[in-house]
């Protein structure tokens, strides 16, 4: 051992080791959150499970959807590419059924084989005057050139057009869409997403951006820190479909398209319009689909909100912190349990806020946080704390029972290793006439005595609670109060003393069958103030007790031999057990180092109602 620390110095150690170690759980913890690799493509999987676990959104819009299918290839005869004069006939016939708005999910940007068959596409276009045709823009990076590409609609048809609008998704890093840029100004003014110009043609008022978001006719998109618009989705398949033939052949009720957002597209899987969303992430949705989806959540106004990156992070140190402060103060155990409760609070939390305002959480990251924050609780009891319950179980299960070492370590409580007063009882006990005894003893048979009848003393010191600090020869030095406090320390070390009495009346008798002398013992007990704890030099430390009330127990053991007793104590032990037991009062008598003579009282038993 090094330097010593003791009383005050040593407890600020103790205290503030918890505080350092949760300092430094806490830290780590968020390094390996900020860093893990894979916490962003797991938390948007929280947010998919969060939407199955809701239902998905219930649809409001009144949204149509004519699908170019495998059906209606079959029906038509004709496969894809269609002429586009069939896409005239279809957009005059949803126009004479009443549609309010046709949104054709169809890129327009090239010309067809038949200039005929343009014009009649152009001409129906503009005979409907409600139709929104689709624009994509992107954006191909080659080393350090930057290319950007726009597919829009061809002038006559755009002429014709209510509107145009860009049908880009965003993909999230796993490759699901599950967001879209409402408001885009690549080309240098502001274009909107398809799904607003339609609404923005159905109210009839178009679409505008404002400082407070952007207004698509009656319809109202907050501003958004990121740009970006999540989506609602609506379990897959909620959505009202049409086959395109029968829009064609005219079997279809006219009267599912009346005042409808009727929106044709792609439904078959060579057009490769498939994307992966949260609510279908096997085959995944057709774009025709997620338009669907996005015009239903600014329909209903029923906006997912995410609480952004400050929300997040506050949240995140919160319980860095406060965990890291709790967790490292329990049992591994106990601290699973409080890190399993407050997760699945958490994500209860997560899941309610989803469901029922459309507020999302970050979910993976605070929750591997409280998952990390358990772990490093562990290695930090099995590193530091075990290691000190190591320590203090080598220092002290020399000196007291297993059971007393398991209190110690199981309360928790700060040992002062480097020296504290405290007020014990202090016992001191040696075998009378052990010099002439032992002479007449071969050195084996000295030893195996001695090793019996302190193998008894000790077992009954440690019973009651005791002590033992050295053998002295043949002499036990023990006290009681320390390093485990006892309020009735007084009382444990006089019945402690009353039990040997009965212990040496039995080991006698065994000696004494062997044909072995039998032996007499001092006892003596004094109460007092003294130094306590792990005393000595670097090399060499005992957990031991000095002071003067030390002395005055050893001399009191000495008189036993001038009063012929074998159990002597101090009036300060008397007067706490007077109750307890009878005795044989002596005058005051002197003791060396003392300058007053002092009370002492020879035990003779225990009174009748306390002989259990």
């Amino acid at each position: 051992m090094k330097e010593q620390v003791t009383g005050p110095a040593m407890k600020r150690a103790q205290g503030a080791r918890p505080l350092i170690a949760a300092g430094v759980v806490a830290v780590a913890v968020m390094l390996i959150v900020v860093i893990f690799p894979f916490s962003k493509v797991l938390e948007l999987k929280t947010r998919d499970l969060r939407t199955a676990l809701s239902g998905g959104a219930d649809v409001v819009a009144p949204v149509v959807i004519v699908t170019i299918d495998d059906v209606s290839f079959d029906q038509i005869n004709i496969r894809w590419p269609w002429p586009r004069e069939i896409l005239a006939q279809a957009i005059l016939s949803l126009n004479d059924a009443g549609a309010r708005v046709i949104g054709l999910d169809i890129m327009m940007g090239d010309r067809g084989y038949i200039p005929a068959e343009d014009a009649a596409l152009e001409a129906a276009i503009t005979e409907a005057g409600n139709v929104i045709l689709p624009a994509k823009f992107d954006r191909r990076v080659q080393g350090e050139i930057q290319i950007d590409y726009y597919d829009v609609p061809l002038p006559e048809f755009d002429e014709g057009a209510r509107s145009v609008g860009f049908i880009n998704f965003l993909s999230d890093q796993d490759g699901y869409v599950r967001r879209i840029v409402p408001t885009d100004a690549t080309t240098g003014a502001n274009q909107y997403a398809f799904a607003l110009e339609i609404l923005g043609a159905y109210s009839g008022a178009g679409v505008s951006r404002t400082d407070d978001g952007i207004v698509a006719g009656t319809f109202n998109i907050p501003a958004l820190a990121d740009n970006t618009l999540l989506i609602d989705y609506a379990p897959a398949g909620s959505f009202r479909t049409v086959p395109f033939y029968q829009v064609i052949d005219g079997t279809a009720d006219p009267e599912i398209f009346r005042n409808a957002i009727v929106l044709i597209g792609a439904f078959f899987k060579e057009s490769h319009d498939l994307f992966l969303t949260p609510v279908e992430s096997e085959s995944g949705l057709y774009g025709v689909e997620i338009h669907a989806n996005i015009l239903n959540t600014i329909y209903s106004g029923n906006y997912l909100i995410d609480t952004g990156r400050s929300i997040d992070f506050v949240i995140l140190l919160a319980l860095v912190t406060g965990g890291a402060l709790v967790l490292v103060r329990l049992k591994p155990a106990i601290g699973l349990l409080v890190a399993v409760i407050v997760a699945v609070l958490y994500g209860v939390v997560a899941i309610v806020l989803h469901s029922m305002a459309g507020t999302i959480l970050d979910m993976f990251d605070p929750i591997l946080t409280v998952i990390l924050l358990w772990v490093g609780s562990v290695l930090y009891r099995y590193l530091v704390v075990e290691k000190q319950r190591r320590k203090v179980r080598s220092t002290f299960s020399r000196f007291v029972s297993r059971e007393v070492v398991d209190s110690i370590l199981d309360s928790g409580r700060a040992i002062e290793l480097g020296g504290e007063t405290r007020e014990v009882v202090i016992f001191f006990s040696d075998i009378c006439g052990f010099t002439p005894l032992s002479e007449s003893m071969s050195p084996a048979d000295v030893v195996e005595m001695l090793n019996e009848y302190f193998t008894e003393m000790t077992d009954i010191i440690f019973r009651c609670g005791g002590t033992v600090n050295k053998y002295i020869g043949d002499a036990i030095m023990a006290f009681y109060g320390a390093p485990v406090p006892l309020t009735n320390a007084s009382e444990r070390a006089v019945r402690a003393c009353l039990d040997m009495r009965t212990a040496l009346e039995l080991f006698n008798e065994k000696r004494e069958q062997q044909g072995k002398p039998a032996i007499g013992i001092g006892m003596g007990l004094h109460k007092g103030r003294v130094l306590v704890g792990n005393i000595g030099s670097p090399r060499q430390m005992e957990y031991t007790v000095i002071g003067d009330a030390v002395n005055v127990s050893s001399r009191i053991e000495g008189l036993t031999r001038t009063l012929e007793t074998d159990l002597l104590i101090s009036d300060e032990v008397y007067q706490d057990v007077k109750e307890l037991i009878t005795v044989d009062t002596f005058a005051p008598v002197a003791v060396k180092g003392k300058s007053e003579k002092i009370v002492v009282h020879s035990v003779t038993g225990l009174r009748g109602n306390h002989e259990s």
